[in-house]
């Protein structure tokens, strides 16, 4: 039983990054995606399987990278990368010829 609790966790994303982790400024990204994950409810309803045959140097280098330990978190990020909403390019337009022509940028 601790051992499916344990597992239930992890899928919800409930995994840590591993100490030591190549690139430690992925932690807030990744933080922020689990977080997005679950505050859109993507981290409900029903589990689906998901079987692959990936390089095993991708995994390696996208977990030593991320500090993710399980290739469940690290799917789990992976998709959260990808349907996580940016809205830079919204944002950038709206924002189009709003700045004072005369702003000093420092360059």
């Amino acid at each position: 039983m601790p051992k499916r609790a344990a597992r239930r966790e992890t899928e919800s994303g409930g995994g840590s990054i591993a100490p030591g982790a190549a690139d430690a400024a992925l932690a807030p990204v990744i933080d922020a995606l689990r977080e997005h994950v679950v505050r859109t409810g993507l981290d409900q309803g029903e589990r689906q399987q998901v079987g692959a045959r990936l390089p095993a140097s991708l995994i390696r280098q996208a977990k030593k990278r991320t500090g993710l330990s399980s290739n469940t978190d690290l799917l789990t990020v992976a998709l959260a990368n990808l349907v996580a909403e940016d809205a830079f390019a919204d944002a950038f337009e709206r924002t189009q010829g709003q700045l004072d022509p005369d702003l000093d940028l420092g360059f």
